[in-house]
C-alpha cells in the first residue's frame, strides 16, 4: 500500500479485469486511485487486510473464483510486493476471506470492526 501517513487507504478487488486496485486516502473521505496490481486471471472477489509478517504494514490476502486457491501479497516499504500464489487442491470458488489469530483469544476493539488481542487477566 503507497504511505499516507496515518491516513486510511481503501484497496478493492476487481474481478472483471482480474486486479486489485489500491486508492490512497487524504484524510477527508476523497480517494485517488494509484495502483492497480495484476493477480492474474484469478477473478478476485474478496480481501483481507492484515500484518502477515510481524512488521507493523497491512499485507493483503486476495480471494480468487478461479484458480483454487488465494494470493499473497506483502507489503514492503508502503508498497504491495509481487502476488504469491497459493493453491488450496480440495477447495475452490473461495468467495470469502479474514484474517484472524485462530489459537489466540480476540476481541473487537470498542467502537470499531477492528479485531484485538484481548488482554489476559
Amino acid at each position: 500500500m503507497a504511505p499516507s501517513f496515518g491516513k486510511v487507504d481503501l484497496v478493492v478487488t476487481l474481478g472483471a479485469s482480474d486486479q486489485i486496485q489500491l486508492l490512497t486516502g487524504d484524510g477527508k473521505g476523497a480517494f485517488t486511485p494509484q495502483t492497480a496490481i495484476n493477480v492474474g486471471a484469478k477473478k478476485p472477489i474478496s480481501m483481507a487486510l492484515g500484518d502477515l509478517t510481524g512488521d507493523g504494514k497491512l499485507d493483503a490476502v486476495v480471494g480468487h473464483l478461479a484458480g483454487n486457491g488465494f494470493t499473497v501479497f506483502i507489503n514492503a516499504a508502503g508498497v504491495l510486493g509481487s502476488p504469491s500464489n497459493q493453491v488450496l487442491n480440495a477447495f475452490a470458488n473461495i468467495t470469502s476471506v479474514a484474517l484472524a489469530d485462530a489459537q489466540s483469544t480476540y476481541q473487537v476493539a470498542p467502537n470499531t470492526h477492528i479485531w484485538r488481542r484481548k488482554e489476559r487477566s
